[in-house]
């Protein structure tokens, strides 16, 4: 199946996180595909509406003469001419032709977008956004029991059930300089509500960064079950959510 692959690097920096479907039965010339995922906690929201054209599996054209409204509330348009050819990945960060930088979204909304086309079409869909969650850190020992063998007991990474989260994924940073995250381990896809560090992904005597990532029913639809339309009504593509957690693990004083 030939997919196509758009990257959120707005907290994340390696992380794939969204795509637009091939067709799994015959599509009208011109269609629609939107994409959009709302981030919890943030002002800037963005969406991209892209068209399908004759026989071809993803959106490559930039849909600029639409109305898009999230919540009742019209998102601002930026026109991209550029056509997406055949790339596997593109940048969402550059690659969205609808936002708005004062829309701010809460864990445990409703969210609802409705567009309506050039033609007057009506295209509309929801979201419930992921809940927060407690994320909780069990320490292994700094050093071995006499009765234990030299190899240290990895660390447990657990939270709490949301209810609107149907897949987590846990990214692991070392701390840098200043603010500066260097990435350790990114893109752990989990759907349980633990995550076992490796020896290779912990060192006690070490400061981390980690960060737990809920996805919304609709982006684990799209993404984990492979359907054409995730959360949307008469267009393709998927109007999603994700909520991020966060805990900072700095070695404890001898």
């Amino acid at each position: 199946m030939h997919r196509k692959y758009f990257a959120y690097a707005g907290i994340l920096i390696l992380v794939m996180w969204g795509c637009q479907r091939s067709p799994s039965s015959p599509v009208p010339e011109d269609s629609l595909v939107i994409n959009m995922i709302l981030k919890a906690d943030t002002l800037f929201q963005k969406a991209m509406v892209t068209r399908l054209q004759g026989d071809k599996d993803f959106g490559e054209i930039f849909s600029n003469d639409d109305f898009v409204f999230l919540n009742g509330i019209r998102l601002y348009n930026i026109p991209k001419n550029a056509t997406l050819v055949d790339k596997h990945e593109f940048n969402y960060n550059q690659d969205y032709n609808y936002y708005h930088p004062h829309f701010y979204v809460t864990a445990g909304d409703t969210c609802s977008l409705m567009v309506i086309t050039a033609n007057q079409d009506t295209i509309s869909g929801t979201t419930v956004v992921p809940d927060h969650v407690s994320f909780t850190f069990g320490l292994p020992p700094l050093k071995p029991a006499a009765s234990e063998t030299n190899t240290a007991v990895v660390p447990v990474l657990r939270w709490d059930n949301s209810e609107n989260a149907y897949m987590y994924m846990v990214n692991i940073y070392k701390r840098g300089i200043g603010a500066e995250k260097i990435p350790v381990s990114t893109g752990n896809i989990v759907f349980n509500h633990k995550y076992r560090l490796s020896s290779d992904e912990f060192n006690p005597l070490v400061q981390y960064y980690f960060e737990l990532i809920q996805f919304d029913k609709n982006y684990y639809e799209y993404i984990i079950r492979n359907k054409d339309t995730a959360g949307l009504r008469g267009a393709r593509g998927v109007i999603g959510s994700m909520t991020t957690e966060t805990f900072y693990y700095i070695p404890p004083k001898d």
